[in-house]
């Protein structure tokens, strides 16, 4: 079935229009100035006759001479600076234009300090996630970036970085010896020791929010595109996600069944593993129009041929690197209970990048669009029947 591709829907991103200069202070104050009536200043009377005479403003009658703008009286208490040095109007408007001038250029200069945050030096970054990786590359800092870790797979000029190890065990001595001016770590980033050694180097330390969703994904790319200047940017990105999202939900809403989904984690025979409720796998075969086979636990669990007999799979979905770890799809077959279950039987095995997959990226949309269609047999371009769906 021939599907329109994703770069095929991308709209060129509007420019954005340079913000309306302002008037004027200068005319504004003189237009003020004109229109102030004239004002003279009293000591009122050390003894009120009612409780406002000590701060009243009272318009005096006009006189004979047929004055239509009467001078208006201001009493004020009596005192001995009042009655020392008298105010006048050539006093009051002098220092009233000033410190409207000073609250002005005040409130501008303290306008970053509300924020509590100064601009990041951005000129040397390490990233430490593969999503947080990703997310630099396709704002395009890729230039900015001097390391990141063992999980930052994409793009390919990620790899060609220097690694510094795993981001949930980076070690301090090998970031800080590529001296960044800016650690870009995903929540999960450790041990808590070492980002405290980050930032008692005075490096600047920022934790990336990491929410299996696509809010979660969007705010992910919105913080990172606002800590590097580029806002417009993560406008796109975010511009092309809703597009492959829709094409996956217009997906949705053509098939004809929802596909009961086992997500297996594997590190080679020995290390396997069945994702429960509220797990970063769950949250993609939702988006896809799927439905997570186990519904007994939460996150992950060592994966028993009981519990996958149980759950009656009709789709297995695995990481392209787990499954080429056990041996493909036959050493997949081989697993005790997997033949077993419909999936088994049907060998529906789906295999995807393991960045893409479960990364909550860029390439979100793109993830889900290409999941819902291998987890759909009848919107699928080509199903092969004896081998792995890889992507």
């Amino acid at each position: 079935m021939a599907t329109t591709s994703s770069a095929q829907r991308r709209a060129t991103p509007s420019s954005c229009a340079p913000p309306t200069a302002s008037r004027t202070p200068s005319s504004a104050s003189s237009a003020t100035t004109r229109a102030l009536p004239k004002i003279r200043l009293r000591a009122a009377p050390s003894r009120a006759t009612t409780p406002s005479s000590t701060c009243s403003r009272t318009t005096a009658r006009a006189s004979s001479s047929g004055d239509m703008h009467p001078p208006h009286t201001l009493h004020i208490p009596s005192s001995p600076m009042t009655s020392r040095c008298p105010l006048t109007p050539q006093h009051l408007l002098p220092i009233a234009k000033r410190l409207c001038l000073l609250l002005a250029v005040g409130g501008l200069l303290g306008a970053p300090a509300a924020h509590g945050q100064s601009p990041a030096d951005t000129s040397r970054i390490v990233t430490l996630g593969g999503s947080v990786t990703e997310i630099v590359y396709a704002l395009g800092a890729g230039d900015q970036v001097v390391g990141v870790d063992a999980s930052s797979v994409h793009p390919d000029a990620a790899t060609e970085t220097p690694s510094v190890g795993y981001f949930r065990q980076v070690p301090a001595e090998g970031v800080l010896s590529l001296d960044p001016s800016l650690i870009l770590a995903l929540d999960g980033t450790g041990p808590p020791a070492v980002l405290d050694q980050f930032r008692s180097a005075g490096v600047r330390t920022v934790l990336v929010p990491d929410t299996s969703s696509v809010a979660g994904a969007k705010r992910k790319i919105r913080r990172i595109a606002g800590l590097l200047g580029r806002e417009a940017r993560a406008d796109s990105l975010i511009r092309d996600m809703e597009e492959d999202l829709e094409a996956a939900r217009a997906l949705r809403r053509r098939a004809e069944s929802t596909p009961e989904v086992l997500f297996v984690y594997a590190r080679g025979s020995g290390s396997m593993s069945v994702a429960g409720t509220g797990s970063s796998a769950e949250a993609m075969i939702e988006l896809a129009g799927g439905e997570n086979a186990i519904t007994g636990f939460e996150g992950f669990k060592p994966m028993s041929a009981e519990a996958v007999v149980g759950a009656e799979p009709d789709v297995i979905l695995m990481l392209t690197r787990g499954l080429e770890s056990i041996g493909g799809v036959e050493g997949l077959m081989e697993q005790p209970g997997i033949p077993l279950t419909p999936a088994g039987e049907n060998r529906r095995v789906v295999a995807m990048d393991d960045l893409l997959l479960l990364g909550f990226g860029p390439r979100l949309g793109t993830a889900v669009e290409g999941l819902t269609e291998k987890l759909h047999p009848a919107l699928e371009s080509t199903a092969p029947s004896s081998s792995a769906s890889q992507q």
